[in-house]
């Protein structure tokens, strides 16, 4: 097989148009099929030029076809490249059992019949942004473009419609943000409010108890408290913070062959400032209160010390 038949087979991996593929590589338009449709050959600095633009992709494979075309690993936030990119050695996710590695999401588990051993899940998020400082960007989900992303994560075009932004100490891992829309996990997240998710390769690596984004087939995308119970039970259980109206957001299962991605939450901004609750204007009440007491009783010498004589 020559290199252009490799290529080829690299584009057709990746779903992406040849004209798109062209212009990824600033190469002229046509030039990639042309070569195709001749079985012809490419330079040595398009060849290069493919390889930095696409890290998951193995140069071994290309240049020899030996070995597997896609690297095992991530994108490497140093590689010479800027915006959107291919981050994953696969779509979706794999599921590495004892004695056999499947393509294409997680084998299903029987609802009424957990696994006593399951496989181990590895997610790796489909796209990333960097900037001019090869730094990764964090990429925010607003609530409008949430169900957008079900479909477009894996969309160079999509992803690059939405925007990118960094902030300091989140810089040396994959981020992406999500917009809240609703109540559920009041008072935890208001509705509106932005959590900041850390990616989470693997489902092993749930958080137990803790916040997290999950982008699923069926729901959309979530944020709830999670209880992994996949080893003993064959689903995470998904939580919601609401106290106020526990009963309208009752827990429920979610599946490993329901999810596309897992975000942990490390952080989250508000754009109002909350208003103490009124437990809180209570204690601060009684501290005005008492304080004014220890006063009165040191003044009339009934308290010698005052308040720090107690």
């Amino acid at each position: 097989m020559k290199t252009i038949e490799r290529i080829k087979l690299f584009i057709d991996y990746k779903q992406v148009s040849l004209t798109k593929f062209d212009k990824m590589l600033e190469a002229g338009t046509g030039y990639i099929g042309k070569q195709i449709k001749k079985n012809g050959s490419v330079g040595s600095d398009i060849l290069e030029k493919i390889i930095s633009v696409f890290p998951d992709l193995s140069a071994n494979w290309l240049l020899t076809g030996e070995g597997k075309m896609i690297k095992t690993g991530v994108f490497d936030a140093d590689t010479p490249a800027t915006g959107i990119q291919f981050a994953s050695q696969n779509a979706g996710y794999i599921a590495h059992t004892p004695d056999s590695t499947k393509r294409s999401g997680v084998t299903k588990l029987a609802k009424s019949d957990p696994p006593t051993d399951p496989p181990t899940t590895f997610l790796t998020p489909r796209i990333i942004s960097v900037n001019n400082d090869k730094e990764e960007n964090i990429l925010y989900v607003p609530v409008r473009a949430a169900a957008g992303y079900l479909k477009g994560f894996s969309d160079p075009d999509f992803m690059e419609t939405l925007p990118a932004f960094n902030l300091p100490g989140l810089n040396k891992r994959t981020y992406r943000a999500f917009q809240l829309d609703g109540d559920s996990m009041y008072p935890t997240l208001e509705d509106k409010e932005i959590i900041i998710g850390e990616w989470v390769e693997k489902i092993e690596d749930i958080r137990e108890d803790h916040v997290h984004v999950l982008v699923t087939k069926n729901r959309g995308v979530i944020v709830k408290r999670l209880l992994n119970r996949v080893k003993e039970r064959g689903y995470i259980l998904a939580k919601s913070d609401a106290m106020d109206n526990r009963n309208q957001y009752q827990p429920y299962e979610v599946y490993p062959d329901e999810i596309q991605e897992i975000w942990y939450g490390v952080s989250h901004i508000n754009f109002k400032f909350k208003h103490p609750t009124d437990m809180y204007k209570r204690v601060n009440n009684l501290e005005a209160d008492m304080a004014e007491i220890m006063r009165i009783l040191k003044a009339g010498n009934i308290l010698p010390g005052g308040i720090n004589g107690l």
